[in-house]
């Protein structure tokens, strides 16, 4: 019988390598309808049952590829060059296409993207052997280019053509101006700069607005600013009650009794003249915060 144990291990090692062959060469082995006669010393396949052997085709690897961020961001005119380097462990040619939103655009290893328009554009490259394929995406947000605007022209766009008229004829002299701006958060920073240029400041943050007296020749410079919206002299806003009283709507709630007789009330704003008729005989008390004691405009 130890003839028979020894057939019994010689089959084993056959079986044993054949699954070392498969490993080596990326194949499948089939010995499900093998016998194994014990008395006769041999290993044998059934009749019309040979061993079979199917190769498989491995998957084209994507080595490298360029750029690393799966988003990008971009201006419009402005181009985004993108790369992949690709191999195959059974050395198969391989085919590399790239896809701009579902439509084949290029071949190769590389593709330059050219942003002609705002929007949100996919980029797809797929690489394939013929028979596998493997690819990778990106993302590009491309956002409209701002227009450069000369600075001759941004000057012009900012300061108050009457100012223009000031600057010119007495440029060292000392003009008092309002200096807007586009948001709170620079109002330190320019007033900051405004000083720096020999300037006094007063800042009102409620309206984004510097009161500044500065040397006219100055403006220009702090016109260039980008957080400046725009610089002008000070001008009198005289309020009138053709326009704001329709405003706040008083037509309607006198429409419907309401006349305010007998109801107390303070007002704060920018002055009155206590000799108008209108005002005779009602005004119960009055506080003046300027420290003039009168009602004409000042800046």
């Amino acid at each position: 019988m130890n003839h028979k144990k020894n057939y019994a291990i010689l089959a084993i090692l056959l079986l044993i390598s054949l699954s070392a062959v498969s490993a080596q060469t990326n194949a499948e082995i089939s010995v499900s309808n093998t016998a194994i006669d014990l008395n006769q010393g041999l290993v044998m396949p059934f009749e019309n049952s040979p061993v079979e052997m199917a190769v498989f085709n491995a998957v084209p690897a994507i080595d490298s590829f360029s750029p690393e961020a799966r988003t990008i961001a971009i201006s419009t005119g402005q181009k985004q060059d993108f790369g992949v380097a690709a191999s195959d462990a059974d050395n198969d040619s391989l085919a590399i296409k790239w896809f701009l939103d579902g439509e084949e655009v290029a071949t190769g290893s590389n593709y330059l993207f050219t942003a002609q328009k705002s929007g949100n554009f996919e980029v797809k490259v797929l690489v394939s052997d013929g028979k596998e394929s493997t690819g990778r995406r990106w993302n590009i947000d491309v956002a409209e280019k701002m227009a450069v605007v000369p600075k001759a022209a941004k000057i012009k766009m900012k300061i108050q053509k009457e100012l223009e008229t000031e600057i010119a004829a007495k440029p060292d002299k000392s003009v008092k101006v309002l200096v807007r701006l586009k948001n709170t958060e620079e109002l330190d920073r320019l007033a900051g700069s405004i000083k720096a240029e020999g300037g006094k400041v007063k800042v009102l943050k409620i309206g984004r607005i510097i009161v500044a007296d500065i040397p006219a020749k100055k403006l220009e410079k702090i016109a260039l600013d980008d957080a400046v919206e725009g610089i002008s002299l000070p001008q009198i806003a005289y309020p009138t009650l053709d326009s704001s009283v329709p405003q706040i709507a008083a037509p309607s709630v006198w429409a419907k009794g309401y006349s305010g007789s007998n109801v107390k009330i303070a007002i704060i704003d920018t002055g009155i003249d206590s000799s108008h008729p209108m005002l005779q005989g009602k005004i119960i008390m009055a506080r003046d915060f300027t420290g003039n004691n009168n009602c004409q405009p000042q800046l």
